[in-house]
């Protein structure tokens, strides 16, 4: 391997890293409604991301579960749209239809190609381990990545130090081993931080880091990684 010296593990991100996840559950929600008989409208899809993202910070801060976020996450959205369908039933159809949604972020296959030839490269993520390990083989990307590390699975979420900590005794690896790249400054940089690896904060937008959360390096384009690492 040629690259970074001292750095052998790569754990990413997989949401708004590596696949596009708005893109991904816009398409997933048009079809669910469709199956249900329910009319697709312009204002779904920013309450649906609003409601989304706000639940998930309640799992980064330990206040609910994934599964939690599951069971409440349609009918807060459906009551708030005004829509009388049931959220459960919903979900489950959502998720299924979420699972086979696979559009990649600009640059995502070339950077996992190009990494794992240098490093041991392992997925970190929130989400289940059977959705994202299906949508990252129809991604084409399942072939680069070594093991999915979940919250699922490990027992605690992200920016949990329990499930960074999880990870390095997997791989029996150091921190200063260790590169966390993601796109969420919460989940991501800050849990990368407290767990002392390396962290690349993905930032499409250019938004600011707090000062209290500043990654080692930042990117707008997955392809500047190729520069750092």
């Amino acid at each position: 391997m040629d690259g970074v010296s001292g750095i052998r593990y790569i754990l990413m991100d997989v949401d708004n890293t590596l696949l596009d996840f708005d893109r991904c559950a816009e398409s997933a929600m048009r079809r669910a409604l469709d199956e249900a008989g329910l009319p697709w409208e312009a204002r779904m899809f920013p309450v649906f991301t609003v409601r989304n993202n706000a639940l998930w910070e309640q799992v980064e801060q330990g206040s609910i579960t994934a599964e939690t976020l599951y069971r409440i996450r349609w009918n807060l959205i459906f009551e708030e749209l005004g829509i009388p369908a049931d959220g459960q039933a919903f979900e489950g159809r959502f998720h299924a239809f979420l699972a086979e949604s696979h559009e990649t972020v600009p640059g995502a296959e070339a950077l996992v190609r190009y990494l794992s030839g240098r490093y041991a490269v392992y997925v970190a993520s929130n989400a289940s381990y059977a959705q994202q390990a299906r949508r990252l083989e129809l991604a084409g990307l399942r072939e680069y990545i070594r093991e999915l590390f979940v919250s699922q699975r490990v027992g605690f979420s992200k920016p949990d130090p329990r499930f960074f900590a999880h990870c390095l005794t997997a791989l029996n690896a150091a921190p200063e081993e260790t590169v966390l790249i993601g796109d969420s400054l919460s989940a991501d940089i800050r849990g990368g931080l407290d767990a002392g690896l390396h962290t690349c904060w993905y930032n499409p937008a250019g938004r600011v880091p707090d000062e209290t959360c500043r990654p080692e390096w930042t990117v707008r384009k997955l392809e500047e990684i190729r520069r750092i690492l």
